[in-house]
């Protein structure tokens, strides 16, 4: 698995996952919103996926795999904008 703190040091994969938080969403949606290419969105979503950070949301009701972060992806998203004191906020 690849060190999230390492992951989440990449601006781009800082506004993906900032996205995700946000809302569930799909690649097509993550390159209209945050004007990435297509590739470029597929490579940084695969890397959080290794990591941990986020995850493929199976919904039948949708024509397309929404990605969505999870929860360790919210802890080291808190964790990288605000340091240690996202972490004790989480785990309270």
């Amino acid at each position: 698995m690849l060190d999230p703190y390492s992951v989440v040091a990449d601006p781009s994969r800082r506004r993906i996952l900032d996205r995700l938080l946000q809302s569930d969403a799909s690649v097509t949606e993550l390159v209209n919103d945050l004007g990435f290419s297509q590739p470029l969105v597929s490579k940084h979503l695969r890397i959080l996926r290794e990591s941990g950070l986020v995850r493929f949301k199976a919904d039948a009701q949708r024509p397309f795999i929404p990605w969505t972060a999870n929860r360790f992806g919210r802890l080291m998203h808190g964790s990288a904008l605000t340091g240690v004191r996202g972490i004790i906020m989480w785990t309270n």
